[in-house]
């Protein structure tokens, strides 16, 4: 099981400015015959099913395990931003960086888009205290390899849409 990063907006509340996001559990079942064409869909499918609880709280969901002696409800958390360069206020240039979002309880990855310059930042950020710097450089590079063989396995990308 994995988190994803959501709006934690409810319609009462989408006009009020501020940061409203929450973390949404997506558990997906694979099997050692799934294809990378089954893993997009079963995925989508998780996705817009945990979409539906985006309001309750991770802070909740926490509590709520911790109450019948469960663990944490995920230990991966993978978050996708897109970025565009195109800031300019009145006459003031401005430019986009992206922070670390805070300590990480087990693993982030953070997938960055920054598609003014056509260009994709990989980061996967970890706690210190349950990894070695070596051992995340392994994830990483693993994950790396994964994407780079993943066009060669979707092409046929019409039978996923």
């Amino acid at each position: 099981c994995i988190g994803v990063p959501a709006t934690g907006r409810s319609r009462e509340i989408r006009t009020v400015p501020g940061v409203f996001s929450n973390i949404v559990p997506l558990r997906v079942q694979l099997t050692t015959t799934d294809t990378v064409s089954e893993l997009i869909k079963k995925t989508a499918v998780k996705v817009r099913q945990g979409y539906r609880h985006t309001r309750y709280p991770l802070s909740r969901i926490v509590s709520d395990r911790r109450r019948v002696g469960l663990s944490q409800p995920f230990n991966v958390i993978v978050n996708y931003e897109t970025f565009t360069y195109d800031l300019d206020f009145l006459h003031a240039k401005g430019r986009i960086h992206s922070l670390n979002p805070g300590p990480a309880s087990d693993l982030t990855l953070m997938i960055s888009d920054w598609q003014g310059e056509g260009s994709v930042e990989i980061r996967l950020d970890y706690n210190s205290d349950l990894y070695a710097k070596q051992e995340v450089k392994n994830h990483l590079s693993r994950f790396i390899h994964f994407l780079n063989r993943l066009p060669e396995k979707l092409k046929n990308l019409k039978d996923v849409i």
